[in-house]
C-alpha cells in the first residue's frame, strides 16, 4: 500500500538489477534512482513506510546589539557565517525575475532574521550523504546478519523497515537519527542558542532505537504509526524504555488499527484468507 503519487519525481517504477557478481533484486525505485528502495531477492525482502520522529529543533539566538552578525555563544561573542544567494524565481509563465537573499549560518546551522530574531535550525541530517550506501548494502544482503549489518549504518532518517526472510525472520525496526538531548530543556519549545548545553553532537546507537524481532505471533506491520504496536501479545517495544526527547509518535492511523484487528486477530492465514483480507481492507479503506 505504498500511496504515491502517479507521477513526479515520487513515482514509484519497477526495475530488476542483476549482475554477474551476483547482484540480483527486483523492487520499486524513484525516477534517477540507483538501488532497489524496497523490494527482495531470492532469499530476503524489505519494505518501508514513513515515521515522523523529532528531526529538528529550531534556537534563538541573542544578538548583539551593535552588531547585528555577532551572537552570544557561552562566554563569548561569535560572528554569523554570511554570503548573498542569487535565485531565479518564476512568477507565472516565463516571466523570471533574480532575486538575492542573504544566507546565514550559526554555530547550529542555518539562520534567518525574523524581524529583530534571528532563529537557527539543527537538523539531524546535516553532512551525513550515506544514506545510498546503506540502500545499496541493504540491496546485496542476502539474510538477517547482511541486513542488521546495513540497518546499523543508521542513515534513514524517518524510515520504519519491515524485514522477511526464507528463514522466517521477521523484524521491524522505526528507523531515525535520534540526538542525545540534554533532558534540561524543553524540546518542543524554542530552545536558547546562547549556551552550548542545548547543542546536541551525538546520537543514539542504533540499538536504542524501536524494534521488534521474531514476535511470539509471527506477525508485524507498519503504516506510519507509533512503534509500540507493531505486533500483537508479546514484543512490543516499551514506551517506557525511550527518553522523551527521543519525541517518538504516539498516534496511531486508521490503517494501522484495521491491519492489528484483521491480521493481528487471526492466528493462522492462508494465502486465499490473505486475499480476501486485501480486499475487505481496501474495500474498507476507500
Amino acid at each position: 500500500n505504498s500511496h504515491m503519487p502517479w507521477e513526479g519525481q515520487l513515482t514509484w517504477y519497477e526495475a530488476h538489477l542483476s549482475s554477474e557478481e551476483g547482484w540480483d533484486v527486483i523492487g520499486a525505485t524513484f525516477p534517477g534512482g540507483p538501488f532497489i528502495f524496497k523490494g527482495h531477492n531470492e532469499n530476503m525482502g524489505w519494505c518501508h513506510t514513513i515515521n515522523r520522529p523529532g528531526l529538528a529543533d529550531i534556537y534563538e539566538l541573542e544578538m548583539h546589539s551593535d552588531d547585528p552578525y555577532q551572537y552570544r555563544y557561552d562566554d563569548e561573542w561569535r560572528t554569523l557565517e554570511r554570503k548573498k544567494l542569487r535565485m531565479r524565481v518564476r512568477l507565472w509563465g516565463n516571466l523570471i525575475v533574480p532575486v538575492t537573499r542573504e544566507a546565514l549560518w550559526s554555530v547550529h546551522g542555518p539562520a534567518v532574521r525574523q524581524g529583530d530574531r534571528v532563529l537557527a535550525l539543527r537538523f539531524v541530517g546535516y553532512n551525513d550523504l550515506r544514506v545510498l550506501e546503506q540502500w545499496r548494502m541493504m540491496n546485496k544482503a542476502q539474510n538477517l546478519e547482511d541486513f542488521l549489518a546495513a540497518m546499523r549504518m543508521n542513515t534513514m532518517l524517518s524510515f520504519n523497515t519491515v524485514y522477511a526472510d526464507r528463514d522466517g525472520n521477521l523484524l521491524y525496526v522505526y528507523g531515525g537519527k535520534f540526538p542525545i538531548r540534554s533532558t534540561d530543556f524543553d524540546w518542543n519549545a524554542l530552545l536558547p542558542g546562547n549556551t552550548s548545553k542545548s547543542l546536541w553532537t551525538e546520537f543514539h546507537s542504533f540499538e536504542a532505537l524501536p524494534q521488534v524481532l521474531n514476535p511470539p505471533s509471527a506477525f508485524i506491520q507498519s503504516c506510519n504509526s507509533a512503534p509500540f504496536h507493531t505486533t500483537v501479545g508479546e514484543g512490543n517495544p516499551d514506551p517506557e524504555s525511550f527518553c522523551p526527547t527521543m519525541r517518538i509518535e504516539k498516534q496511531y492511523t486508521n490503517r494501522s488499527r484495521r491491519a492489528l484487528a484483521l491480521y493481528g486477530g487471526d492466528e493462522s492465514i492462508t494465502r486465499e484468507e490473505f486475499y480476501a483480507y486485501c480486499l475487505l481492507y481496501t474495500s474498507d479503506a476507500a
